[in-house]
């Protein structure tokens, strides 16, 4: 009898992973045929893609910070973004001579950087862009973290800032020095639309423009 039961037990598992296979591979032979969906536009990720040819073209660095969250604990998640987006810039900025920098407050999300950079300019055949220094550990607790992550965005010539990690009340200072720090922004759409110009400037230029 329990021989019996084993065999029907493996039967019925065979039948269930055939059935399987066969609803994967007509799931997919019916998906080729259908259009895809196009998904919402996001701002930011749109402002994201902005920022990072503005660098680019400026010649300047971005600072990607990426939290003083743990990848062990419940923060980790929002560590693996903040590398995902490392590698997006890393892999953007590569025509440009000033790569970004990016600082946490954990030593393995600070690793973890430095391996993401390594690997990426690896990929790209652009080796010589890589510096272990670009993937930095500015602090252990939220304050150090902090205070060793604003001097990268005074002194390092960055014009892009992008926060994508575990932050607390120390944000604000971050973002603070982002704006007092940050580049000039200027978008117009043609013809008689507005103008607009973000940025740390006080006179940026007086006169008539010809187009």
């Amino acid at each position: 009898m329990g021989a019996f039961l084993d065999a029907y037990g493996n039967l019925l598992g065979l039948a269930l992973t055939l059935l399987c296979l066969g609803l994967i591979i007509l799931f997919v032979a019916t998906g080729r045929n259908k259009p895809g969906r196009n998904l919402r536009e996001i701002p930011a990720f749109a402002r994201f893609r902005h920022e990072v040819g503005l660098a680019v073209e400026s010649g300047k660095r971005m600072h990607i910070s990426l939290g003083h969250g743990g990848i062990n604990n419940l923060p980790g998640g929002s560590a693996l973004v903040g590398l995902t987006m490392l590698d997006r810039c890393a892999r953007a900025a590569s025509i440009s001579d000033r790569p970004p920098v990016a600082t946490s407050g954990d030593p393995l999300v600070a690793i973890l950087s430095q391996d993401t950079l390594r690997g990426t300019y690896q990929s790209l055949g652009a080796e010589r862009l890589y510096n272990p220094s670009s993937g930095r550990l500015s602090g252990l607790t939220p304050l150090s973290y902090t205070a060793g992550a604003l001097p990268v965005i005074h002194d390092e010539q960055v014009s892009s800032n992008i926060l994508a990690g575990h932050f607390g009340g120390e944000v604000a200072l971050l973002t603070d020095a982002s704006e007092r720090g940050g580049s000039l922004t200027i978008q117009w759409d043609g013809g008689n639309a507005p103008l607009w110009m973000i940025g740390p400037a006080t006179h940026v230029f007086e006169g008539t423009i010809e187009l």
